[in-house]
């Protein structure tokens, strides 16, 4: 019987249990998430997000810093300088 045999199987590499564990999160989670959405009624769900979207104005386009950003100035050499 040589070393080797007598000390036993050689422990895994730890790329290989991290990627054995990846996977098996990965499938986990897609297989979760697929029997999580098997229920719900697309059609519906789509309706009613255009419907959502149609009623509530975008953020973006609400105003709502238009005039704050219409007066700010931007001066860098009213900027303080930096110290080292």
């Amino acid at each position: 019987m040589t070393e080797e045999q007598a000390a036993g199987p050689r422990p895994r590499s730890l790329v290989v249990t991290t990627v054995k564990a990846v996977l098996a999160v990965g499938l986990l989670s897609y297989a979760a998430a697929s029997w999580l959405t098997g229920g719900f009624d697309q059609q519906h769900l789509s309706r009613l997000a255009f419907q959502v979207s149609r009623d509530v104005p975008d953020p973006v386009t609400t105003g709502s810093i238009s005039d704050r950003a219409r007066r700010t100035v931007l001066d860098p050499c009213a900027a303080p300088t930096r110290r080292p």
